[in-house]
């Protein structure tokens, strides 16, 4: 089927680092033959009256048959097409019952004209992996090429569009390099050949937790260079909490419904407090063996636990390529939502502390009564409008900041 592929990397003496990652593993040659396939169909059809996309509603021998002579012309046509500006399919090689004689042809600008939006998407993914590798194209000082469909003139006139001043890498043929490059690294492997070369990996996804209202905190960044460990250190969000829990997410939007659960790890017997008074520090490492080791810890206590990454993101319902889509897809309004969460998590932050601090402000019984009557109401209003709006929650935070400062409470 194919894939569209594109990393980023630096090379120092023997040592590479992949900086960014990138692509799509649903856009591959495959979408080309198909797009090629229904241009020559069409072209069949209008010559011959026959149409070999019947296939789709006739799954006899011969139908079958024939698509599949359809889909071996295309690829001889696509390949005649890097170097050509036209070629001929003749009919009989498809569809047994025409004349040998009888052709049609297919020019090299009606392929493109057919491709044109597989090959600017290519262009915008390649754009998006030099962005997230905090790079731009003049950064780049060698571009390689890797898979038959980069031989195609469009490709290769966009790809050169892009890298103006870079001679583009074709030294390796680009059918062979995926193959040079896994037999080195088997021979690697099982020592046959020892060079210095060194491989750093990087993070496709942000790893993070939950917070509050199902926000996505991000401990290690995306495009984070492997092996790496990070900390981040979270509060108790309620009065008197006593444990805390934390999901193990991969993603790259603010809010945790659209990220990858990995697992779940939780620390108890935490001392009682008013809420935000006692913390915990959570540290996720990822190796290079695509394992993932999370630590919680407490007062001197550590809890542990291990995610097989790799074999965990093989069972992911959402694709990369899919999560990084709707992350920019959605960038704004997942924003506005961030913010929004966020608000209400605060409300409810000031709600934890007029609770815990009610009975000791050394108020009148009267100011007691008036405040405790706030609260009640503000309560009641921030458990029955989950789905406020950011401009409602932030009227009810200053009905509260407003009599907690006439109380002295803040």
């Amino acid at each position: 089927v194919g894939t569209f592929d594109v990393v980023v990397v630096t090379v120092d003496n023997g040592k590479v680092i992949i900086k960014a990652i990138g692509g799509d593993t649903h856009l591959g040659g495959r979408d080309i033959d198909d797009k090629l396939a229904d241009l020559i169909a069409q072209k069949i059809y209008d010559e011959a009256n026959v149409d070999l996309r019947e296939v789709d509603r006739d799954d006899s021998k011969d139908a079958r048959r024939n698509k599949a002579k359809l889909m071996k012309a295309v690829e001889g046509v696509k390949i005649t097409l890097s170097d050509e500006l036209e070629t001929n399919v003749y009919l009989g090689d498809i569809i047994n019952k025409l004349e040998d004689a009888d052709e049609i042809i297919i020019r090299r600008g009606e392929l493109e004209k057919a491709c044109e939006g597989i090959f600017v998407k290519t262009i915008e993914l390649t754009k998006r992996t030099l962005k997230d590798a905090k790079m731009s194209p003049s950064d780049i000082k060698e571009v390689l090429l890797v898979g038959g469909s980069t031989r195609i003139p469009r490709v290769l006139q966009l790809l050169g569009d892009l890298f103006p001043s870079k001679k583009l890498n074709q030294t390796i043929d680009a059918d062979e390099a995926v193959a040079y490059g896994a037999a080195i690294r088997a021979a690697q492997i099982d020592g046959v050949i020892k060079t210095d070369i060194s491989l750093t990996e990087a993070t496709p996804l942000s790893l993070g937790t939950n917070t509050v209202d199902n926000c996505f905190s991000e401990i290690i960044p995306r495009n984070s260079s492997v092996p790496i460990a990070r900390k981040s250190r979270y509060y108790t969000s309620a009065n008197n909490q006593t444990r805390i829990h934390f999901n193990i997410y991969e993603g790259v939007r603010p809010i945790v419904d659209e990220s990858n659960r990995l697992g779940t790890i939780e620390m108890n017997d935490l001392d009682e407090g008013e809420a935000g008074s006692q913390y915990v520090d959570l540290t996720l490492s990822l190796d290079k063996n695509g394992i993932v080791n999370v630590f919680v810890e407490y007062n001197g206590r550590t809890e542990h636990m291990t995610i097989n990454y790799v074999g965990v993101r093989k069972s992911c319902a959402r694709s990369i390529e899919q999560m990084i889509n709707d992350a920019e897809l959605y960038a704004g309004s997942d924003e506005q939502e961030r913010i929004r969460r966020e608000k209400r998590c605060n409300l409810g932050a000031m709600l934890a502390g007029i609770e815990y601090r009610i009975e000791g402000t050394g108020l009148t019984n009267s100011e007691k009564t008036e405040l405790q009557k706030k609260y009640d109401e503000v309560k009641k209003w921030h458990e029955q409008n989950a789905k406020a709006s950011s401009i409602d929650i932030e009227m009810q935070i200053e009905s509260l900041r407003k009599i907690c400062e006439r109380f002295f409470l803040v």
